[in-house]
């Protein structure tokens, strides 16, 4: 079986497959609406993100909870985060949605620790 497509996603075809598979992403609206998916479900999120500090690629396994508009350093306008709980870090952490370069759910579940906002 193939892994559904960011388009797939996004259409709502994804309700009729088995989720034996990881949900897979990489164009930014499929990121989103995997992102959205896994609030809904309270699963875990494993994001690829491109660090602005350092320019480092990493993996993060998070449990998202809110996107937001704020100013930021980057340039001028407002741009768009992720907040979510890193676990390894214990504590919320922003990312900017622009960096963040492919989104999979986990099989884990989470238990919220504040309001979900996202879905």
């Amino acid at each position: 079986m193939s892994l559904p497509t960011a388009r797939s996603v996004s259409s709502g075809f994804y309700r009729s497959l088995n989720f034996r598979a990881k949900i897979r992403a990489t164009k930014d609206r499929g990121i989103l609406a995997v992102i959205a998916h896994g609030c809904r479900q309270k699963r875990k999120v494993r994001i690829t993100y491109h660090k602005v500090t350092d320019g480092a690629i990493v993996v993060r396994v998070l449990e998202c909870y809110s996107f937001r508009y704020e100013k930021s350093r980057l340039g001028p306008g407002r741009w768009k985060y992720l907040y979510a709980w890193h676990g390894r870090k214990k504590s919320i952490k922003k990312f900017l949605v622009n960096n963040i370069l492919d989104a999979q759910l986990t099989r884990n579940y989470f238990i919220p620790k504040w309001p979900v906002e996202i879905g």
